[in-house]
């Protein structure tokens, strides 16, 4: 596609491969590799620094599922599959004692990982999940940019609203809401290693030199960590310095896929920041002023009004009126406001929960399973192979096969129904 489309620099992915020690997990952990050294099966890392977090992607979706009357467990299906789309990096496929099998495909990889280079990733991992097109301008590389709120995004929501009756419709929920979420913090960039994705790296940054922008450095450094980049914090000059040089390694290992030339700036609902991109592309201004409060407060509105939606077509999935958005907001924009990690402001969701903020009345939020879904994944490939192996009538109504049902269910439906339907062929 040459300089304005997909990136396909077969030498520079080489060049980056051999650099990339690529097989450690972010807590230390080994992973499986494949052909080259290639990581394949990575049950148990989090991937999701590079998009935007658990904080909003599991306990936020799970507060809005709530505050638009959905039931607790209808809720918790929903918000474990939003989070687990940034935690899926399976690609194994898993053979049942029948003879029937489960064929896997991941959701995400960290940013920086090594298999992003691979183009055909790009088109079915992170153009579907992370980055749906807003499709607008001239060129596919400008139409493939993500928009917030767009037209393509709402008829992907409205596509799971219409199969919520279905026995994955939780599952396709919070795949759905997962990628609607993200249309309000990665809108400008899109999911491809590309041109149009690259920023003037000193020219981008936070606007106030506050404790946010300390913060957004930070995790900065724990992104540059997460791709094998390594730097140690000092004075102002030293963190100017080494923010812009991991800045510029992100985008040039990434192939500038997404919004790695900026790490997670556009993740940290706290942030108010400027992108300065460095290729001009219709409807994107080129110095781009970056509320996060603001568009993440009306991501978190926009789900709600998805999630009422829900409770109107499957009544079944809804315990309750809904609790008015209005009543939420003042709650929801301070914990949007909370400057700290995402642990931080994940406490934030629970203690307002717990205040009675969502629900119209005290309760926990629980948990986030999604790691006990890919441990039954776990289990079921352990026993492959012996009389202990799982039948298919087993798993098909678990809610680790229902989420990789209905991720292939999106997957299929955004690439061959949605994008063609708009004149997009990317898969």
């Amino acid at each position: 596609m040459g300089n304005h489309e997909w990136d396909k620099r077969r030498s520079g992915r080489l060049a980056v491969r051999s650099s990339c020690r690529g097989n450690v997990g972010e807590n230390g952990e080994s992973r499986r590799s494949g052909p080259a050294g290639m990581a394949k099966h990575r049950t148990g890392v989090n991937y999701g620094e590079a998009t935007m977090q658990i904080d909003m992607q599991y306990y936020g979706v799970y507060a809005m599922a709530r505050a638009a009357g959905l039931t607790k467990e209808a809720s918790a299906q929903i918000a474990t599959a939003s989070e687990l789309v940034d935690d899926n990096a399976e690609e194994e496929h898993v053979e049942f004692g029948d003879g029937g099998r489960l064929d896997l495909m991941p959701t995400a990889h960290h940013t920086t990982d090594i298999e992003n280079r691979d183009e055909e990733m790009q088109r079915k991992v992170w153009v579907p999940f992370h980055f749906i097109p807003g499709n607008r301008g001239r060129t596919v590389a400008e139409r493939l940019v993500c928009r917030k709120d767009s037209a393509i995004a709402r008829e992907s929501v409205d596509h799971a609203v219409r199969m919520a009756n279905r026995a994955f419709g939780p599952q396709l929920l919070g795949i759905t809401a997962h990628v609607y979420a993200d249309t309000f913090s990665h809108y400008g960039f899109s999911g491809a290693s590309c041109p149009v994705n690259r920023v003037n790296t000193g020219e981008s940054g936070p606007v106030e030199d506050d404790e946010a922008a300390s913060e957004a450095r930070r995790s900065r450094g724990k992104f540059a960590a997460a791709g094998d980049v390594e730097h140690e914090g000092g004075g102002n000059w030293w963190t100017d310095m080494t923010e812009h040089l991991v800045a510029g390694i992100a985008e040039a290992a990434s192939g500038a896929l997404g919004h790695a030339g900026v790490a997670t700036w556009p993740d940290k609902p706290f942030l108010v920041w400027t992108a300065v991109f460095e290729h001009e592309v219709p409807a994107r201004e080129m110095r781009q002023h970056r509320d996060n409060p603001k568009t993440f407060l009306e991501g978190c509105r926009a789900l709600h009004r998805m999630f009422c939606k829900v409770g109107r077509e499957a009544p079944h999935l809804r315990e309750r009126v809904p609790t008015r958005f209005a009543d939420l907001e003042e709650r929801v924009k301070g914990i949007l406001a909370t400057v700290g990690d995402k642990g931080v402001r994940s406490d934030a969701w629970k203690a307002a929960a717990i205040d009675g903020v969502f629900a119209g009345a005290q309760e926990e939020i629980p948990p986030y399973g999604g790691h006990d879904w890919l441990g039954t994944l776990e289990d079921w490939r352990s026993r492959q192979g012996t009389d202990r192996a799982v039948r298919s009538q087993e798993v098909v109504e678990s809610d680790t096969f229902r989420f990789y049902q209905a991720a292939a269910i999106h997957r299929t439906f955004v690439l061959r129904d949605l994008l063609p339907t708009h004149g997009l062929a990317v898969n």
